[in-house]
């Protein structure tokens, strides 16, 4: 089963899951998860659903996909918290880059780091991961860095907001 959809199962549960997909008349797969849950659940529950569909995101990532990219080697798992960090991101953006296309830009500053995602905002070619999602896929793999620490990650800019880019901050200070 794909991962995306072992996620959102996850966080819906078998019954819900059915049921979303029936009333929305959406496939539930990350294409269709947003308009899905959207419709049937409203825009705020929609955002929270989509951030903890990408914590589980993550977690499914790691017991499935993040061993061949490297994750899991002494010189990535061994690391102090910030070059974990920039080391793991660096290697989840490449591999989005040769999944999606799209250059995934990493800026590195003090107390945060910032992904950038460039281009102009068509709603018939949205990124494959809805902004949310991936917010949630970030906030999981921080913790995963930080020993279960948790940090915050937000989008300060959206393509669909009218920005020029989708841009995700994330705070290297934790929240706890």
């Amino acid at each position: 089963m794909d991962l995306a959809v072992q996620a959102i199962l996850e966080i819906l549960g078998p019954r819900d899951f059915t049921g979303v997909s029936v009333k929305s008349g959406v496939p539930l797969d990350l294409a269709g998860s947003h308009l899905a849950l959207e419709k049937v659940a409203g825009s705020l529950a929609c955002r929270g659903l989509e951030d903890r569909i990408g914590q589980a995101l993550f977690r499914g990532f790691l017991r499935n996909a993040a061993e061949p990219l490297g994750f899991f080697i002494p010189e990535v798992l061994y690391q102090p918290f910030r070059k974990k960090a920039i080391i793991g991101l660096r290697l989840i953006c490449a591999e989005y880059t040769r999944l999606t296309g799209v250059d995934v830009q990493i800026k590195e500053q003090a107390a945060r780091i910032q992904l950038i995602l460039p281009g102009s905002y068509d709603p018939q070619q949205p990124y494959p991961l809805p902004c949310p999602i991936l917010v949630g896929f970030m906030k999981e793999f921080m913790s995963w860095c930080g020993g279960g620490r948790n940090y915050l990650v937000e989008e300060t800019s959206c393509r669909a907001a009218g920005n020029t880019t989708c841009t995700f901050t994330i705070h290297t200070n934790p929240l706890d």
